[in-house]
């Protein structure tokens, strides 16, 4: 019979592939996690890993397994929740799916001023592309999700914010000019570079002058401000008022703008977690 940490092992080797990386997030040496997990295979008489060069992968055995456990969590999470529903309190687990963008620039303020109204509620939180979390919320992965960007959920959704899009630039420089200016470019979602993308072939026969790329926003973000090239980066990362930023329009000449929402299906009506939480960010 596996117990809670059994659950716990198998869970964290499914989500990191890697021994030595469980180890060091369980908190365990590698012998003693390598232990664990033969134990775990002698309980139901079949292995459930295959050791490779780059990390683990999970026999058949071992997946059907993964998704018993995750059952099992799932039960366990649902039973606790039902349980202080009927108590008339506001606690159990919050699984929230969010924009990393979003995460990055406005979750953290949300999450203390909830947590201060609703200190019983543990946030489960995932991070990542907007179109990962609609999907994570659409097989009720998670209860709520941010996205931003246009996405059609089965479920509902409520508009939390819209930004507009700006050239950013250190030096003030002409609309004309950027074809010949160095662009840094970022890793965004398939949405926004598409816009950006359309309003660049609106507006320009030639591409953009790329001088570099990078993973994330706020690397773009100081290489604007050390004057390296200019950026098209939404509203919601811009703060430094010492950069000029020159907002972006349609060809009728309507701001172009990037929707974030708050997205979630049915089943998040019965949680009364998810249900403040929805309430509390769409409360003016």
């Amino acid at each position: 019979m596996m117990d809670e940490r059994d659950y716990e092992i198998l869970l964290e080797l499914y989500k990191t592939k890697n021994i030595s990386k469980a180890a060091d997030n369980l908190y365990v040496s590698q012998p003693s996690l390598t232990y664990r997990i033969k134990q775990i295979e002698k309980k139901i008489n079949y292995p459930i890993i295959i050791r490779g060069v780059k990390g683990i992968d999970f026999t058949n055995e071992g997946e059907r397994l993964i998704t018993y456990v995750l059952q099992q969590r799932q039960h366990y999470e649902e039973f606790i929740t039902s349980l202080q529903q009927n108590s008339g309190e506001i606690g159990g687990t919050l699984k929230l799916g969010v924009s990393g963008m979003y995460a990055r620039y406005a979750l953290p303020a949300v999450l203390a001023e909830f947590h201060q109204l609703y200190p019983q509620v543990e946030i489960d939180l995932v991070t990542g592309w907007s179109n990962e979390v609609n999907k994570m919320v659409l097989n009720e992965q998670v209860h709520i999700g941010i996205v931003r960007g246009d996405y059609n959920p089965t479920g509902q959704r409520l508009l939390l914010r819209r930004d507009q899009l700006y050239i950013v630039s250190r030096e003030l420089i002409t609309f004309e000019a950027l074809p010949h200016l160095p662009a840094i470019l970022y890793a965004t979602d398939i949405s926004l570079k598409a816009t950006i993308e359309q309003w660049w072939k609106e507006n320009f026969r030639k591409p953009q002058k790329v001088s570099i790329r990078t993973d994330r926003s706020e690397t773009c973000l100081e290489m604007v401000k050390s004057a390296l090239g200019y950026a098209i980066l939404p509203e919601i990362c811009l703060t430094d008022t010492e950069l000029y930023h020159v907002p972006l329009h349609d060809k009728a000449g309507n701001p172009i703008y990037r929707d974030t929402w708050l997205t979630y299906t049915a089943h998040a009506n019965h949680l009364k977690q998810a249900t403040k939480f929805v309430e509390f960010l769409t409360t003016p």
